[in-house]
């Protein structure tokens, strides 16, 4: 027989999650959480929970708060809660394949990628303060007030041809 009922406390000891949940009418059971490898969470107070109860076991089966307005048919959405209850951190899942951090519209990028064109972009960078460091104005040992030539430098620089826009990781946003 499955029971939904409300989380009044918890505690954790040794590993396991015990509950103590309020079916109503009076009726309240220790109840513990079971959950899928690879995932952990601590329920808080006033969480919906759905328990089976056989043979003397009371099973936590679903933790439950309300679903957000904006989840669509085959989204995912992981958060984390304070002692309050109040949204602290949440990794959405989209249904284009998206995944989206803390509700971020910024992207990601592949550091490699991005250390990568940093590199070049330096090295070509140093190469033309090197060329400038180098270069010379030729003017005459004139007398003060005869005109000056000026001869520009024969060294110019090659423009930086480093390009990061393979290092942005579209679908992931911060």
């Amino acid at each position: 027989m499955v029971e939904v009922g409300t989380i009044k406390s918890v505690t954790i000891t040794d590993g396991e999650c015990a509950c103590e949940v309020d079916f109503g009418a009076s009726v309240v059971e220790t109840c513990v959480l079971y959950e899928n490898v690879g995932g952990n969470n601590y329920p808080l107070p006033g969480d919906n929970v759905a328990v089976s109860m056989t043979d003397g076991q009371n099973t936590i089966l679903a933790v439950s708060r309300a679903v957000p307005d904006d989840l669509k048919q085959g989204e995912h959405v992981i958060y984390s809660r304070n002692s309050s209850g109040e949204l602290q951190a949440n990794i959405k899942l989209t249904d284009d394949g998206e995944i989206n951090l803390n509700e971020g519209d910024d992207f990601a990028v592949k550091f490699n990628e991005l250390k990568s064109a940093f590199d070049e972009l330096k090295g070509e960078l140093d190469a033309l303060v090197t060329v400038y460091n180098a270069h010379i104005h030729v003017t005459s040992n004139a007398v003060v007030g005869s005109p000056v030539t000026v001869v520009p430098t024969t060294s110019t620089g090659t423009p930086p041809a480093a390009d990061m826009s393979s290092a942005k990781v579209e679908k992931v946003k911060l």
